[in-house]
């Protein structure tokens, strides 16, 4: 095990950027967890966002002279300093990226591309059953998330007032609690769509799978994902989806064929897409079934396991 004057924990520890007495406390973190066998027979070490891996990853990989690999799921990422980019991407062999977006936002940061590399997120496709579309007389718009600010679903509240003005029939379910929740309800009464619009709080992963099987339109109105798992969550359950413009967003969705986007906070757009689908089921099913095989085909958790093994094999083999 290193001792504290080891030259690799000093490296490790970094006292130039956290400072003597951070140091200190970081010197002593990555004791402890040497003490693990598990830790220190480690043959790579892999890391989920950017601040894990500049805050342990970099130093323990250093630690344990094995390579390190990172998937960067962040969807705060633009927020990172070039600096703590540049320290993770001279560090690691492979950096995986959930949206190309991030692939090309990281190397305008740094101003280099080597070891990016685009690694979308993946999810079951057998647990989400296929919705089995058909003339409905209310159809069911849902959207699933966080009730945080940036998610903005007052964006959604807002269009389904503009859609009941039309006098179309529809219902709305949102599913997710936080924050904001308070608020959306108070806007959900100020806007009189009681009557067409449900919020149900939080939700098991089993209940979601459900409220996804019985919706006809899925929506989500977000201003920044990094990629979107419930987007595909959706796609695989046979639904079409009508999201906002993301960085997540542009690799799931192809618009008209899977689904539509719209440009975040453009609640007349959205309106007019969910409008469009409301009345057309033979549509709902047509850009369902196709957003299904693409969520299979791109972003199944089989696919992005084998990405994932064959950084891993890239790093071993460097």
């Amino acid at each position: 095990m290193p001792n504290w004057g080891d030259s690799s924990l000093a490296r490790a520890v970094d006292k130039s950027t956290y400072g003597r007495s951070l140091a200190w406390r970081r010197g002593a973190f990555f004791k402890r967890l040497l003490r693990h066998e598990i830790v220190r027979d480690a043959d790579l070490i892999h890391c989920h966002f950017v601040q894990w891996a500049a805050e342990v990853g970099v130093g323990l990989a250093g630690l344990l002279d094995v390579p390190l690999t990172v998937e960067a799921h962040d969807s705060h990422l633009l927020n990172h300093s070039p600096a703590v980019l540049s320290r993770v991407q001279r560090a690691a062999s492979s950096v995986g990226c959930v949206s190309r977006a991030w692939v090309d936002a990281w190397e305008v940061k740094t101003g280099s591309g080597e070891g990016l590399l685009w690694l979308p997120n993946g999810v079951e496709i057998s647990e989400f059953d296929e919705k089995q579309h058909e003339h409905s007389a209310a159809p069911i718009i849902l959207s699933v998330s966080n009730c945080v600010e940036h998610k903005r679903p007052d964006d959604l509240i807002r269009a389904a007032a503009l859609l009941k003005a039309r006098g179309l029939d529809f219902q709305v379910i949102i599913v997710g609690d936080g924050p904001f929740a308070g608020r959306l309800r108070e806007i959900v009464r100020e806007l009189d769509v009681q009557d067409r619009c449900t919020l149900v709080g939080s939700q098991s992963h089993l209940q979601v799978r459900r409220w996804l099987h019985s919706s006809d339109i899925f929506a989500l109105c977000s201003e920044r994902e990094s990629f979107g798992i419930v987007t595909v969550e959706a796609m695989a359950s046979g639904l079409p989806t009508v999201v906002s413009r993301t960085a997540g967003s542009r690799d799931i969705v192809t618009d008209g064929e899977t689904g539509y986007t719209f440009e975040v906070g453009d609640i007349e757009s959205l309106a007019n897409h969910l409008a469009h689908l409301l009345g057309k089921w033979e549509l709902r099913k047509h850009l369902g079934c196709l957003g299904r095989q693409r969520a299979a085909a791109l972003f199944s958790w089989d696919r992005h396991m084998d990405l994932v093994a064959k950084m891993w094999d890239r790093s071993f083999a460097m």
